[in-house]
């Protein structure tokens, strides 16, 4: 009954050396948004309101990891969600037409998952002004396709 005892008061010992591996680490990979439709003047995406604007694709670049992928994409737009996308290229159309003229804000959400490391969200944040007319984007900017933006990658 006493080595029981003495094995049972032991367990804890052998239980408190145990250790986990420490895969906080961001995965070492990039994440681009390729728009369609915009224009970017000063860090600010400018958008014709009746035209609207597309995400032609999110794409993700290993720089030497292992095995990443994206998991689900969201869109967000002035803080609600508006779309998901799940399927590559994780394309997403948005219709500003009935979208009031002036300060708004787009968000594209992506999780990434790679081995050995931590899960991460990839973040692009784009102040977007949505203007009546073409005139009214700063002159020395055109409405271009394959604009690419880049995002941050935080822990989840």
């Amino acid at each position: 009954m006493k080595r029981l005892y003495y094995l049972l008061l032991a367990l804890p010992l052998l239980v408190g050396f145990s250790a986990c591996d420490d895969n906080d680490d961001v995965p070492p990979v990039d994440v681009t948004v390729t728009l369609n439709g915009a224009a970017v003047v000063d860090g600010i995406v400018y958008v014709v309101q009746p035209d609207g604007f597309s995400v032609e694709s999110v794409n993700l670049i290993n720089n030497g990891t292992k095995n990443a992928v994206l998991g689900s994409v969201v869109f967000i737009w002035d803080y609600r969600r508006v779309g998901e996308s799940v399927i590559q290229p994780y394309a997403f159309d948005f219709n500003t037409s009935s979208t009031q003229v002036g300060n708004h804000l787009f968000q594209v959400e992506a999780a990434v998952y790679a081995v050995d490391y931590s899960p991460c969200v990839a973040l692009v944040t784009m102040p977007v002004k949505v203007v009546a007319s073409v005139d009214d984007i700063p002159t020395g900017a055109e409405i271009t396709d394959g604009l690419t933006l880049a995002a941050t990658l935080t822990k989840e």
